[in-house]
């Protein structure tokens, strides 16, 4: 199916939301460490909520969207370098609706969509207030050493600060739009702009929870057969991490530089575990991923630890510089609801100094942008992300990180040596639907 064709039918079947992009597109305005909200499975699950009082309007919405995340942000954030050099000390916004229409009432067939705020790969924030990426660019500048400053000037041109710099405003884009369809009960096949299939793994050591791909997706879940609860084949096109805008980069689809196996077991309910093979731009990366759940330990509910090796070295699409061969872990934990209202997360992890050739930008790379999460970025770090519930629909959050140790490539400069963010998230969906319903 062309690109074309795709947007069509999407055009056709669902005019309210063609109506709401072309709003988007009209516009002139442009726009982590986010909150660690983790979103909401591409997987078809079913209602569990008490329909007996529902209205009717909110019957009739359930059978043909199933919303799985609209929520609102604001929070302040402070950044500090490598260098010292304060960076960023503002307010950011961000909204997010992620669903799927539905095309029959079990939604075995539909069109799944995810839209947020933020202009690049990894960053659903905007900026409001404060200075923005551009002006992070002369404060890093004004604090490099010589051998930094020459990097950035041969990389950071004044076309990739103006790309890369745009950070503000309250743009909304469609990042994912694709089929989702299931012919055979556990066999699913989907082609769009789709999410990345991280398995059991976080966005720590694989791709930042707001990213997105072009292309296709199979998808067996079939465990009473394969042995495994989830093996899945997807062929796409990684890139565009300035321009998040599917109807700008459909055209991708017709392009493939994303290559990704994965099989995924689950024992019981007590461990989670994934491996996969991912072939980017021609590297060669394996990931392996488990997480145990111990609600009997006092201290955390759950532990996670995940690790990548990329097993052969690369160069940069710009120049011919290879970078070598390396790998990564980190290691997690999480104690959920103590008291119904509080819940904390926090864990180490080391990202190798030389993820950032997986951006294929040097511009990016000079400043330690990678393509796994920006809450976390490059380096060895410790994190720790607390969340206070206020209201069923309202979570006070924060989060801080700090770098350990000096980062080993000199001619780069670790953006986020030091983060902290606090804010609140509102979630719409249980604010405004029927018993706030969780689907």
């Amino acid at each position: 199916m062309s690109f074309t064709r795709f947007a069509l039918a999407v055009a056709v079947w669902f005019p309210t939301l063609a109506f709401g992009q072309s709003l988007l597109l009209s516009s002139a305005s442009t726009d982590s460490a986010k909150t660690a909200v983790e979103p909401a499975s591409a997987a078809v699950v079913s209602s569990t909520r008490d329909t007996s009082s529902t209205p009717t309007w909110e019957h009739t919405f359930d059978r043909w969207v199933d919303l799985r995340e609209m929520d609102f942000s604001l929070r302040y954030r402070s950044v500090f370098d490598s260098n010292n050099a304060h960076e960023f000390n503002q307010g950011q916004q961000r909204s997010i609706v992620d669903g799927k229409f539905k095309f029959d009432q079990q939604g075995r067939y539909g069109v799944v969509f995810h839209a947020s705020t933020g202009k690049y790969f990894n960053w659903a924030y905007a900026d409001f207030m404060g200075g923005g990426s551009a002006q992070a660019f002369q404060l890093d500048y004004a604090k490099a050493d010589p051998i930094q400053q020459a990097a950035m000037t041969a990389y950071l041109t004044p076309t990739r600060i103006a790309e890369q710099g745009a950070s503000g405003g309250w743009s909304f884009y469609i990042r994912r739009l694709y089929l989702d369809l299931e012919p055979v009960q556990g066999v699913e096949m989907q082609y769009g702009s789709l999410d990345i299939d991280r398995g059991a793994a976080s966005e720590i050591t694989t791709y930042d929870y707001d990213g997105y791909i072009a292309g296709e997706r199979l998808l067996i879940k079939r465990p009473k057969n394969f042995f495994f609860d989830e093996a899945s084949v997807t062929y796409a096109y990684f890139g565009d991490l300035y321009e998040p805008n599917f109807f700008v980069r459909g055209e991708r689809l017709a392009h493939s530089n994303y290559h990704q196996f994965l099989l995924r077991k689950q024992i019981k309910t007590r461990l989670d575990t994934s491996f996969d093979y991912t072939w980017q731009n021609a590297s060669n990366t394996l990931r392996e991923a488990a997480e145990a759940k111990i609600p009997e330990a006092r201290v955390v509910d759950s532990v996670r630890f995940e690790a990548y090796e990329r097993l052969n070295e690369i160069s940069f699409s710009e120049v011919t510089d290879f970078v070598p061969g390396a790998k990564g872990f980190a290691i997690s934990g999480a104690k959920k609801n103590m008291r119904n209202r509080f819940s904390v997360e926090g864990g180490y992890a080391h990202i190798d100094p030389h993820q950032g050739v997986l951006t294929q930008s040097e511009s990016s790379a000079t400043l330690c942008m990678g393509v796994n999460g920006d809450a976390y970025g490059l380096g060895n770090r410790y994190f720790a992300h607390p969340t206070l519930k206020i209201k069923p629909y309202l979570d006070l959050t924060g989060y801080y990180t700090h770098e350990i140790g000096k980062f080993s490539v000199v001619d780069q400069i670790v953006w986020n040596k030091e983060a902290l963010n606090a804010g609140f998230v509102f979630d719409l969906k249980k604010a405004f639907f029927h018993g706030n319903a969780i689907h």
